[in-house]
């Protein structure tokens, strides 16, 4: 009989490992992704990826340079950097 105890911690470990590998109860299918799913995504992931350029650059005058600044305080930029604020 298993003790309650290390059911509950093999769960627990099975489920934070599922984070890193998944890990299903039953096989998943693997194999070939249809060409409508692979076209989808790559839409998908290229509106993600324009909305988030958009905003991080144009939502705040040289949001990225501030950022940049904060993380290397002691940075120089040139003038030209400083231009559009």
């Amino acid at each position: 009989m298993e003790n309650p105890s290390l059911g509950w911690a093999r769960s627990l470990v099975c489920g934070f490992g599922s984070l890193f590998v998944p890990i299903f109860a039953e096989r998943q299918a693997f194999g070939p992704i249809p060409a409508q799913d692979v076209a989808l995504s790559l839409v998908m992931m290229t509106m993600v990826c324009t909305a988030a350029g958009y905003v991080l650059t144009r939502s705040a005058p040289l949001l990225l340079t501030r950022l940049l600044l904060r993380l290397h305080p002691n940075l120089q930029l040139k003038d030209d950097v400083w231009e559009e604020v």
